[in-house]
């Protein structure tokens, strides 16, 4: 377990059994944990060796329970980081300070595909594989793949701007964001974008929150672009005799004027493991 940072280094406060008995009245006493050993679940994320237990973690069910934490929080100065599945390898999820784990794991909710429009609308705590699999059982694709896309949730994606192989072609998940719903600190929300494709009025929020890891606000829901399903994929493995030689085949790839939807290098040693 790794040391966790004063939270009066920042000018904040520690969680004591007032906040939580609080935070009980606010969500209902199944949306808060309080307990060492449920809490270890929510005391870090992918990050090699790094863990730091919560003193507490809520799981609200709706934007305004999401509210509800921050504005306590903002009261009573303390420390929240938001979490989605914890699938990420930055850290953006470890609460160093202690404090409250806010989870976004039950807004869960697919809001709606829309075929015409192309744009799927969803909750921040949707399973990434779920939605795409909505999503395609309409003919219709979200490109981004993260490794964790199996497990990890929407307001992780876009906190971390995720990308995976098809990021070559399709590039990295803000690429896919039309507009977000937030929460920020002091338990307001904003709205950001929508569900046209060119919106020029005023800041560009909602990438300004793409990529935030948690830092600027909860993410709570999100507008994605869709595009139609591709009609077919092929798959080439294509041997070469040096690094330097596939190294070189991938820049005349591109060169070319092809346009790939991923490119992986497997070397010798990884083919041998998994032989």
């Amino acid at each position: 377990m790794s040391e966790r940072i004063p939270p009066g280094r920042f000018g904040l406060r520690a969680v004591v059994p007032a906040h939580v008995r609080e935070l009980e009245r606010l969500l209902g006493a199944d949306a808060v944990i309080s307990d060492a050993a449920r809490l270890e679940t929510y005391a870090g994320d992918e990050t090699e060796k790094l863990r730091f237990p919560p003193d507490v973690t809520v799981l609200p069910a709706s934007v305004e329970q999401v509210a509800e934490v921050l504005r306590l929080a903002a009261r009573e100065l303390l420390p929240v980081v938001p979490r989605a599945a914890g699938t990420g390898l930055s850290g953006g999820a470890l609460p160093v300070c202690g404090g409250i784990v806010l989870s976004v794991e039950r807004l869960d909710r697919i809001l709606a595909i829309d075929g015409r429009d192309l744009v799927a609308e969803a909750e921040a705590g949707v399973v990434l594989a779920d939605l795409q699999g909505e999503v395609e059982a309409r003919g219709l694709f979200y490109p981004p793949d993260p490794a964790s896309r199996e497990t990890c949730r929407l307001a992780g994606n876009l906190a971390e701007d995720s990308a995976g192989p098809r990021s070559c072609k399709y590039g990295s998940t803000r690429r896919w964001v039309l507009g977000v719903e937030a929460v920020l600190a002091d338990g307001s929300r904003l709205r950001a974008g929508g569900r046209s494709r060119k919106d020029a009025t005023g800041y560009n929020l909602t990438q300004l929150l793409v990529g935030s890891e948690g830092t600027l606000a909860v993410i709570v829901a999100a507008t994605l672009r869709l595009i139609a399903k591709p009609k077919a994929t092929l798959t080439a493995v294509l041997p070469f005799p040096t690094l330097a030689a596939a190294a070189g085949a991938v820049e005349r790839i591109f060169v070319d004027g092809l346009d790939p939807a991923a490119c992986e290098l497997a070397e010798r040693a990884a083919l041998d493991a998994v032989a």
